[in-house]
């Protein structure tokens, strides 16, 4: 059973043996049907929506890993996706869950897997694709390697990096001193608010002067535990991942160890230290920082999604406001069951991405309506989640079961969704709704914020305005700036992209 539409799909080959990673590697085209048609009866097919990049993955196009592996070869380790088809012997319901798994080939846009080698979780947010390999690694290091307890110093070389970002916090949660070494004052910073308790920037500071000083046991104590989890400055090396000789004779006479870790020697481990990871995450004691200067999955598909519906234009559009607009985006035309389902989903990831807290959803009569119902059956459906929903009528009635409120009644927290906000009128109709019924607005979910200030002079756009009057946050699947994001992206759209930075340099909201 396969729910994609695909029927050819990219992915990185390797086609020769070397370490210069952009070099040996390119992008290649191959068929989706074949890869459903021939689908084994154990396996799933995962439609990526984030791969992880490692160090490793030029080890492993550079023969390390697999000796004598002969080009061409698919590369690529870790990803996070959606089931989108499965195997007969696999049950329907997975498809369409949430994944994250490790395996050569990742760096596709669908990879075939056995279902067994993939973990569930609970969203498609990318942080979680962080805990995978460097979560895992930190996790699974520091207790089973490392034999971790309380009340020690934990030393994390390159702690701002991917593992060591989450080893300085779970050993600090095990109730350990840690000490991080980093590179630049940015990522001091990091690793301060992360609860590293002393970071060495060894740009600025001597390593071995601060550690002789201030930890005078030294940088491995008798008894201390040294675990090597890879030497990543030898990787793009003329020769290749090296490493270094060790005297035995020295750990004898003080009872050190050395050991080496390497994530896939510990399978058995990985899901309920996966399971961990997210409980941590969930309770917001973990963080996972990444870099997020970029459009999500979600983002990109739903401004391809508007784009193949004429949902959103380019040209010369008159607005209500007498401005001549680059761009127009016309909710109104997801009006049939395709795209209805299809914008419940994009809504969905962005409800999951805001993190409101709510216990109601409300979606104001009219346009809101079936976008309240669609975001609802999607967090359903695609994130296992039951959000109780309800919608007004524009006219009380007085007759049957009453009132203006169709659905779940309004109480507790509320998040409204929406369309677009413009001059903010229907937006304000829904606050006072909620109010007369007892209950909280918790934020408001809308499918595009157009970030220009509003013609009454204010400076302020009508999102601001409604924030700053409530005091509620309101979030868009995509803004202009995504927009214009995604056209540079493409390199397709010189022209218009030009009139959207003109139009922004004129009406855009000024940073604060």
């Amino acid at each position: 059973m396969s729910s994609s539409s695909a029927t050819t799909f990219r992915k990185l080959q390797a086609f020769e043996v070397g370490n210069d990673f952009s070099k040996v590697t390119k992008v290649v085209t191959v068929n989706y049907n074949e890869m459903a048609q021939n689908l084994k009866p154990n396996n799933v097919i995962i439609k990526n929506f984030y791969v992880g990049i490692n160090a490793s993955d030029v080890n492993f196009t550079n023969g390390k890993y697999i000796p004598g592996i002969k080009p061409p070869f698919d590369v690529g380790f870790e990803a996070l996706g959606e089931i989108v088809a499965v195997g007969s012997n696999v049950s329907k319901d997975v498809v369409g869950s949430f994944v994250i798994y490790t395996q050569y080939g990742a760096f596709a846009e669908f990879v075939e897997i056995s279902q067994k080698a993939v973990i569930s979780v609970p969203n498609a947010r990318p942080e979680l694709l962080g805990l995978l390999t460097s979560g895992l690694t930190a996790s699974i290091a520091l207790t089973e390697t490392g034999r971790m307890t309380q009340g020690e110093t934990v030393l994390v070389t390159a702690a701002a990096g991917g593992a060591g970002q989450i080893a300085v916090q779970l050993a600090k949660l095990a109730g350990n001193h840690v000490i991080g070494t980093c590179s630049s004052d940015d990522k001091v910073d990091m690793l301060k608010k992360l609860g590293c308790d002393r970071v060495i920037n060894y740009k600025k500071e001597d390593f071995k002067a601060v550690m002789k000083k201030e930890y005078p046991r030294g940088s491995l104590a008798v008894r201390g535990r040294l675990i090597v989890i890879g030497t990543v400055s030898t990787y793009t090396g003329a020769k290749g991942m090296a490493g270094d000789n060790v005297n035995t004779l020295k750990l004898l006479g003080t009872s050190r160890t050395v050991a080496g870790f390497f994530m896939p020697d510990y399978k058995e481990l990985h899901a309920s230290h996966m399971a961990q990871l997210i409980k941590l995450v969930k309770e917001d004691k973990l963080k996972v920082l990444i870099d997020d200067g970029g459009l999500t999955a979600y983002q990109r598909e739903f401004i391809e999604f508007a784009l193949a519906n004429d949902v959103l234009k380019f040209g010369s559009f008159q607005l209500k406001s007498g401005r001549t607009s680059p761009y127009f985006f016309n909710a109104g035309l997801f009006n049939s069951g395709k795209t209805l389902g299809a914008i419940g989903k994009f809504y969905a990831a962005a409800l999951e991405d805001a993190q409101f807290e709510y216990d109601v959803l409300f979606g104001p009569a009219y346009k809101g309506i079936p976008l309240v119902c669609a975001t609802a059956l999607s967090l359903s459906s695609d994130h296992h989640k039951e959000a109780p929903f309800s919608f007004n009528r524009k006219e009380k009635k007085d007759h049957g079961e009453g009132g203006n409120i169709v659905g779940t009644p309004l109480k507790g927290r509320i998040v409204v969704v929406d369309d677009v906000i413009t001059a903010g009128t229907a937006i304000n109709e829904s606050i006072e709704i909620i109010r007369q019924n007892n209950a909280h607005l918790a934020g408001v979910l809308v499918a595009v914020d157009r970030a220009e200030v509003a013609p009454d002079g204010s400076g302020k756009s009508a999102i601001q305005a409604v924030e700053e009057k409530n005091g509620v946050q309101v979030c868009a699947i995509i803004s202009m700036d995504h927009i214009m994001e995604f056209m540079e992206e493409k390199g397709t759209y010189e022209n218009e992209l030009k009139l959207m930075r003109e139009y922004k340099a004129q009406y855009g909201i000024k940073p604060n």
